[in-house]
């Protein structure tokens, strides 16, 4: 059956073959009929013609090329013979009745024309696609210009996925773009929280061969406004570890969703569980004006590992840190995480400091952190 000019797929079908050999229908659209073959024997293969009047058989050899069959057509059937001399690795394609416009030895996938995010035009690419973009706001519409110049592109076989996850028919927009080969494909991308994401695109034409080309866009979005972050040059340090939690990658990622469980040091970084005072510093590569700091707790056994008090300080002219606001959990609920604010300091460091005893009301002698965030004065 045609579908917008192109050749659908249709459900398996097992052509008669030979012991030994396999033969499966991979396409069937008005009068071409394409198989899969493996055998490792002489080959006589017997498939119905679905067409009236005469047959074109091709099959690919030794070389990867298309070339003409030994077959007989008997009533309206096709048996087709194979030398096993000629069939790569045990294994070819066989079509039958091609159109006449379908270039057979076509190894070329479609090219994408254009890409753009959010009408912007994406001109700086590497081969396969945009790498690692930092934004802050997700993009909202992705849309592509994909041609083939010997085949036609097969709009059916059009998908585009966030993080591995195909967007919904709904979300997706496909139209000709001035020539059969060539077509405009408009997505509506699902919001993407803060962290790593990829878009990737696919199309294929509609060879036998079902080349097909894919673009990868990765992006991280990010919140500029927290100088802390890694990927804005932020790094910290920290007075102790807990056993099997010495990474600190995980208190600037971004990331401040957590699993629920379990609690490891993947997703939050621990203090050692010592009767003395504990701290995280942060430092970001030049000064800058911030009044506020977000801590995200951990989350174990049920509850967020709030510290009872702590004290956010900035160093001071003589080589000590001076206190620029005091937190205390009293008369406060346990939260996923805590924003303390302050009259805008300019500096490029800041920490947490948690006195000795004061950590969570289960596991006072700990600094347990899942991300910090220092935010710029507005």
């Amino acid at each position: 059956m045609m579908i917008g000019g192109t050749w659908s797929l249709r459900p398996s079908v097992w052509a008669w073959a030979a012991a030994g050999a396999v033969a499966g229908c991979l396409m069937a659209a008005g009068e071409l009929q394409a198989y899969a073959v493996e055998t490792t024997a002489p080959l006589s293969i017997t498939v119905p013609l679905w067409s009236q009047g005469q047959a074109a058989v091709f099959f690919r050899n030794e070389a990867g090329q298309w070339t003409p069959a030994d077959f007989s057509v008997d009533d309206g059937r096709v048996i087709i013979r194979l030398d096993v001399r000629r069939v790569p690795a045990g294994s070819t394609m066989l079509v039958i009745n091609p159109p006449p416009d379908l270039k057979l030895d076509d190894d070329h996938p479609p090219a994408f024309a254009e890409l753009r995010l959010d009408r912007q035009v994406l001109r700086r690419m590497g081969p396969h696609g945009l790498e690692n973009q930092l934004v802050s706001r997700a993009p909202r519409r992705l849309e592509a210009l994909v041609t083939d110049r010997e085949n036609r592109v097969d709009p059916d076989s059009v998908r585009v996925l966030l993080d591995g996850v195909a967007l919904p028919p709904s979300r997706l927009k496909i139209q000709r773009s001035g020539s059969r080969r060539a077509w405009h494909i408009a997505a509506d991308l699902p919001p993407a929280d803060y962290g790593d994401h990829t878009i990737r695109v696919e199309a294929a034409d509609d060879s036998p061969q079902r080349n097909r080309a894919l673009r990868e866009l990765s992006f991280s979005r990010v919140n500029f406004n927290n100088v802390a972050l890694a990927r804005l040059g932020g790094e910290i340090t920290v007075d102790s570890y807990f056993p099997g939690y010495p990474s600190l990658a995980c208190l600037n990622d971004g990331f401040v969703d957590l699993p629920g469980a379990p609690c490891g040091n993947d997703v939050t970084w621990a203090s050692a569980e010592t009767k003395e005072p504990h701290w995280a510093e942060v430092q970001w590569p030049k000064k800058q004006s911030v009044s506020a700091v977000k801590i995200t707790w951990a989350f174990a056994s049920h509850d967020y590992k709030t510290s009872q008090q702590f004290e956010l300080q900035v160093p001071a002219e003589n080589g000590r840190w001076r206190t620029v606001a005091r937190w205390s959990a009293e008369g406060r609920e346990d939260t996923k995480d805590t924003t303390v604010r302050f009259a805008p300091v300019l500096t490029d460091r800041l920490r947490i400091y948690q006195d000795a005893g004061q950590g969570p009301t289960d596991r006072p002698d700990l600094l347990w952190l899942a991300e910090i965030e220092v935010l710029k004065s507005r």
